[in-house]
């Protein structure tokens, strides 16, 4: 398949489940593969992104179990949840510093994924972190990464504790959710946002140091904390969520 020239969308579901498909050659100009736009092409084994495409939808290679390798193209910022989940042969995956968003399990059941936890720990694709080695014990999160992908660090239960670099932004839901684990976190000056969920489920977390930075802390962000004590400047945002939400708080 053969994509002309003049298109700049592809929109959802477009070629799914078309299991006959075994390559695409997408034209410049293309700006968005929408959601599912590829999912189900089992027999696809070749893909060619184009540098003018910025984002790539929502489940739009998911088990497309055909492909080996994906070059995702520096113009790429945005890759959605599931993306290329279930691509059982994907073992090569190029993902250009760019990337500042990717959604939950975008690369979930591949050989790629669980080979860089096996020989990493922590999962990196563009300044974001993806995912961790169930066995981590302690994340050391490198600087320069920007963001903490939803479910990053999902059911670890083996981590204890975490290093969070000043270059780290937003915190997204369920990132460390059912981190059991977790006795205590420091979140860094520079940090804007904490989703929802984001440390849901971490029974062990006694302590949680908030910056002024954090604006916005989302439902349930901390929910099943029952130990936890939020330490944050007075009069700070953090200070009005625990207040808001009976979490014992102390002046930092």
């Amino acid at each position: 398949m053969t994509i002309p020239e003049g298109v700049s969308w592809i929109g959802s579901s477009a070629f799914s489940g078309c299991t006959g498909l075994t390559s695409v050659t997408i034209p410049e100009g293309v700006t968005t593969i929408g959601s599912s736009a590829f999912s189900g092409c089992t027999g696809l084994t070749s893909v060619t992104i184009p540098e003018s495409v910025t984002e790539i939808g929502d489940v739009a290679f998911r088990d497309c179990t055909g492909l080996t390798s994906m070059t995702i193209p520096v113009s790429v910022t945005q890759i959605g949840e599931w993306a290329f989940s279930g691509c059982t042969s994907l073992t090569s995956v190029t993902i250009p510093e760019g990337v500042v968003r990717i959604g939950e399990d975008a690369f979930g059941k591949t050989p790629w994924l669980e080979q860089q936890k096996d020989e990493h720990g922590i999962v990196y694709a563009g300044r974001c972190v993806v995912a961790c080695r169930e066995t981590l014990v302690h994340a050391d999160i490198r600087e320069g990464t920007e963001r903490i992908c939803k479910g990053a660090f999902f059911g670890c239960t083996a981590l204890t504790g975490v290093t969070i670099p000043a270059s780290v932004t937003r915190i997204d839901s369920n990132a460390f959710s059912g981190c059991t684990g977790l006795t205590s976190v420091i979140i860094p000056e520079g940090v804007a946002e904490i989703e929802s969920d984001a440390f849901s489920g971490c029974t062990a977390l006694t302590g949680a140091t908030i910056p002024a930075s954090v604006t916005e802390i989302g439902w349930w962000a901390f929910h099943g904390c029952e130990h936890l004590t939020i330490h944050a400047p007075a009069g700070s945002y953090a200070q009005q969520y625990a207040q808001r939400n009976n979490i014992r708080f102390e002046e930092a």
